[in-house]
Order: C-alpha cells, then structure tokens, then sequence
C-alpha cells in the first residue's frame, strides 16, 4: 500500500472486506514494528517494503552493533528539522534489519517482566507528583481503575494482574493527558489512547503478536479524523521518550 492508497482508503466511509484487511495489516504492521514514525512515513516504508520489520536510521542500528549490508538500499521517509526557529522536511535515509548483520531477536522492546513494567509506569507518574495506590474496590464498583483529582490519585483494584494494571494505568494516563493538554472530549481521549497503550504495551515486551479487536475498533473510529489518529502515535512516542529518561 502506497501513501496515496493508505490516505485514499481513509477517507472511504465504507470499506469493503478487501480493503478493510489492507487496512488492518498497515494498522498491525505500524503498532507492531515501526511505531515511532508517522502515519505517512509508515505507508511509504509499507509501499518500498512490505515485509520490513525493525527499521532504523544507519547510526541508530550501529549503536546496537549493526553493520550495514554491502547491497543495502535506503528506504527514503521525511523528518523534521529546525533551521533558523523554523521547521523544514527533508528526506533521511532508514534500514529494515534484514539488511544489517542483526537478527530479529535484536528487538527494540524492552521484553520487561509484567512487574518492571507497572514499576516503571508507577515510577512515571511519581515523577509527574501522580500517586499511584493499589487497594480493595467495592463490590460494586464495575472498574478496576478510578483517578481522583483531588489528591492527584489513581487507585487501582487489589487482585488485578501486574499486566493488566500497567495497561489500565497507561490508558487512564493518556486519557488525562488528552483531556488536561489537548482539551480533547472523554470518548475521542479514550479511542486515542486504545492505540497509544497498545503501541507502549509492545515497547515494554507485551509478546502478543496481534492486535485486539477493540484496538482495532478505536482505529476505525478514529479513521475519518486524520488528525486525532496521529495523536495516537505522537503520544505514544512522546511518552516512550519520558520513559526512557527514567531507564536510563
């Protein structure tokens, strides 16, 4: 699928089942492996490389020990760079792994236990003056999660798994963030945030190798606004940044 297909069948308001599967390959195919670039990088790289999984710039894969190919062929995406207090788009040049020396078990998720990773996001928030409390619910509460504004809390519901507690709490983050920086409506902030959490759950080493059909349902529901589907992506790859400051 080239950048023209891929923004031509997001404005289709009814996609038929054929186009509806290029659709969700593209969509697991950006979570899964190349989320930290854009929407239209990803449809170019998908257009030059369909099968490219782990792709990177010459520099960052020989940070990992990579050696370029003899008979390497760049694939060509746009980046942003500031001359002058102005931002301008140039072409860079980017690598899938198949063409370096390196295997795909050189992956760039972190492969954390379920209980480094609730640590880490905990530790987030600590840092954000966020409090974070596991504690008993009431029977008759429905949620496993619940934020209070008034001391700046989430309490998560004692008996939920690490995994599944990292991800609540992931969602209910990007949901406040939305909401407090962008001003963005409660349903819109929790389509986002679906494919956001689901872009860091595989940084942090989540293993699962598709995408879950409410995952899915929020990219469909977010199809016609071009512009809030990039916010899934600037968000989950803005808050991999503040988490690798506090690796490390």
């Amino acid at each position: 699928m080239n950048n023209k297909q891929f923004f031509s069948l997001l404005r289709e308001d009814s996609l038929s089942n054929e186009n509806k599967g290029l659709l969700d390959k593209f969509l697991s195919r950006c979570i899964l492996y190349t989320p930290h670039y854009s929407l239209s990088n990803n449809a170019v790289i998908q257009a030059e490389m369909p099968d490219a999984t782990y792709v990177f710039g010459k520099e960052d894969w020989e940070k990992q020990g990579g050696v370029l190919r003899l008979n390497a062929c760049p694939l060509e995406i746009t980046a942003p760079v500031v001359q002058n207090k102005s931002v301008k788009f140039v072409k860079v040049e980017v690598y899938d792994i198949s063409q370096t020396n390196l295997t795909t078990a050189v992956s760039p998720c972190l492969n954390l236990t379920d209980e480094k990773k609730l640590a880490l996001i905990t530790t987030f928030c600590r840092q954000a003056k966020i409090n974070v409390v596991i504690r008993e619910f009431k029977a008759t509460y429905p949620r496993r999660i619940f934020y209070s504004a008034v001391d700046r809390t989430f309490y998560l519901k004692k008996g939920t798994s690490a995994k599944a507690m990292t991800a609540l709490l992931l969602k209910e983050l990007f949901v406040w963030q939305m909401q407090n920086q962008k001003g963005i409506v409660s349903d819109v902030a929790k389509k986002i945030s679906s494919l956001s959490t689901f872009m860091i759950m595989q940084w942090l080493g989540d293993g699962k190798e598709s995408i879950n059909p409410k995952t899915k349902a929020a990219f469909y529901q977010l199809k016609d606004s071009y512009q809030n589907l990039k916010l899934s992506f600037e968000f989950g790859n803005r808050f991999k940044k503040a988490l690798r400051k506090i690796i490390g």
